[in-house]
């Protein structure tokens, strides 16, 4: 009531959010870009703001600080965490958590659409795949073939497979598919100097 008698504005914790922490930068864009097709994810935590995550295993800790120091300084967290699998072994690892502000909340949207906020590559994936980007999404997913090729684990819906490969063939890339059911694949068939050239 005393904002209103007085003309104060009334700020949402999603106000003070953007007036506390700056507008994305570019890289900061296409590294959450090319991550959320890899191996972090997002939780919405209002109707206007959402945060990051990403874990990864001892033996990439390097790489996940490296990820850290870009998102700053937005990182709010860095934990260490552990898991057991089905035969007991238990494996150890680092997990990065960004603050929950607006400035994350339209790569929720873009990657967890309504409704039901499942996880799906985005429709404009073509114009959002920068080099920068598929070099991100290689190192989360990515490994190399006997015949030296390329090859990206992948594991979602047909249509965000559809979106993967043509946004590869838009980077001039020949994406070929292997595996069936969610447990699937993509190779770089014989372009192994254009991608290292792209992802350099």
């Amino acid at each position: 009531r005393l904002r209103k008698r007085y003309g104060i504005p009334t700020l949402t914790q999603g106000d003070r959010a953007l007036r506390k922490f700056p507008a994305l930068t570019g890289i900061q864009k296409q590294l959450l870009v090319g991550s959320l097709l890899g191996d972090g994810w997002m939780d919405a935590t209002s109707e206007q703001s959402a945060r990051f995550l990403e874990g990864h295993c001892i033996q990439q800790t390097e790489y996940l600080d490296w990820k850290a120091s870009l998102l700053s300084p937005f990182v709010s967290s860095h934990f260490k965490h552990s898991k057991t699998d089905k035969t007991g072994t238990v494996f150890h690892g680092n997990t990065i958590t960004t603050v929950s502000c607006p400035q994350f909340r339209p790569f929720f949207d873009l990657f967890y659409p309504a409704p039901g906020h499942k996880r799906v590559f985005p429709a404009n994936l073509s114009e959002l795949l920068t080099p920068f980007a598929l070099a991100v999404w290689y190192m989360d997913d990515g490994s190399v073939t006997d015949a030296r090729n390329a090859r990206i684990a992948f594991g979602l819906d047909d249509v965000s497979l559809h979106r993967a490969t043509k946004a590869l063939k838009r980077l001039g890339l020949r994406p070929r598919v292997y595996g069936s059911g969610g447990d699937q694949a993509i190779h770089i068939m014989g372009q192994t100097r254009k991608f290292l050239d792209l992802v350099g």
